[in-house]
This record gives structure tokens, C-alpha cells and sequence, in this order.
């Protein structure tokens, strides 16, 4: 089972950690996931949060990783899908044994 899983599609710089990313990266990493989890017989996989996060709604203080894990979600803070979306609607659309 993979818990807590996501890709940024945007970089971000935190802590001394820089993460190079975009929305085709993110992509592609939520098509790949599926035969990576079949391949070890996975029995779930959770995405880590559906939306990115609206970081002006937040109170501070803010954790200082916290621009690693704006970019997680399938949707941007406004509901508007990303890219990955359509790759994560696939993966639940197969048949499940």
C-alpha cells in the first residue's frame, strides 16, 4: 500500500531541499503508478490531499517545508483540475480483482 503519496507540479525550495517539478512531471508520475502497485500486488494507494493547498487561508506560523507540498494536488486551491487528474480518473476507472 502506498499512503501519503503525491508529486509537486511545481518546484519548490525548503529547508535546503529543492524539488524541480511541473505538471507534466506530475502526470506522468500519477500514470506510472499503476503498474508500479500491480506489479507488487498493492491492495491501496492514497493520494496525500486531492487540492493544492491555499497557503494566503492558513494561519501562521507556516512550517518551514511547508512550499514542498503546496503543488501535491490533482486540482489546483480554486477545484481546477491539473493534468494528473485525468491520469488518476484512469487508474480508478480499470478493473479492480
Amino acid at each position: 500500500m502506498v499512503v501519503e503519496g503525491g508529486w509537486a507540479s511545481q518546484g519548490a525550495s525548503a529547508n535546503g531541499v529543492t524539488v524541480d517539478s511541473n505538471p507534466a512531471l506530475q502526470a506522468r508520475y500519477i500514470a506510472r503508478h499503476p503498474a508500479l502497485l500491480d506489479s507488487v500486488a498493492a491492495r491501496g494507494w492514497i493520494q496525500l490531499v486531492f487540492a493544492d493547498l491555499d497557503i494566503a487561508t492558513l494561519p501562521p506560523p507556516l512550517p518551514a517545508n511547508l512550499p514542498l507540498f503546496i503543488s501535491l494536488g490533482l486540482v489546483d486551491s480554486q477545484y481546477q483540475p491539473k493534468p494528473a487528474l485525468t491520469n488518476w480518473d484512469a487508474a480508478f476507472a480499470r478493473p479492480r480483482g
